[in-house]
């Protein structure tokens, strides 16, 4: 992904559980006001159902810094059975921490 980091901001992603919504240590960002390519590897053991979502924030809330051409590619490992979705969430775009304005 792109990311589009605004004068006198940080902007940062991780991967998290949709349910759960914490970061767990694996980020990638930066802090210098430029386009900055980045890619996140990260390893989650999920219980049946889970859903995972790619969050981003901005340190500051700055208008200019935005996040371009994101995606997340999960891959299936050693699974058994076929459980259903047990989370009921929805996640449409990426948003700020405070999960109320989106970054684009």
């Amino acid at each position: 992904m792109l990311l589009g980091v605004g004068s006198g901001d940080g902007v940062y992603c991780y991967i998290t559980t949709v349910d759960n919504g914490f970061d767990d240590g694996t980020q990638m960002g930066s802090n210098v006001a430029a386009f900055v390519p980045v890619a996140i590897t990260d390893v989650w053991f999920l219980g049946a159902g889970d859903a995972i979502q790619l969050f981003c924030e901005s340190d500051n809330g700055v208008a200019s810094s935005n996040v371009n051409n994101s995606s997340l590619t999960a891959i299936l490992m050693n699974s058994t059975f076929d459980a259903a979705a047990k989370s009921k969430k929805r996640v449409s775009g990426i948003h700020s921490a405070k999960g109320t304005e989106p970054l684009n």
